[in-house]
């Protein structure tokens, strides 16, 4: 969202993009922005609840607790995720 970017614009984004029935780490570069999923390389996947234990992302990371994933991963409910792209 941004300046005048009207408020029914931005809930319908935010309900397509945390939608995630089927939806594949590729899909979600797609939803994010076109050259994002057009460079896609991986994505880093955590279950929130676990991201949660760590205080930060690089935290989980150094831990080994950061997974990558393929284009084709389906995403799961309270996956968090980090699209690496060129």
């Amino acid at each position: 969202t941004g300046p005048g970017v009207p408020k029914e614009r931005s809930q319908t984004t935010k309900t397509h993009i945390l939608s995630t029935k089927g939806l594949t780490g590729l899909d979600l570069a797609g939803k994010l922005h076109g050259d994002i999923q057009k460079g896609f390389l991986h994505a880093e996947i955590i279950e929130a609840q676990e991201l949660a234990q760590f205080n930060d992302y690089s935290s989980a990371k150094e831990k080994g607790k950061i997974r990558m994933e393929g284009k084709d991963y389906v995403l799961k409910d309270k996956d968090v995720v980090l699209i690496k792209w060129k």
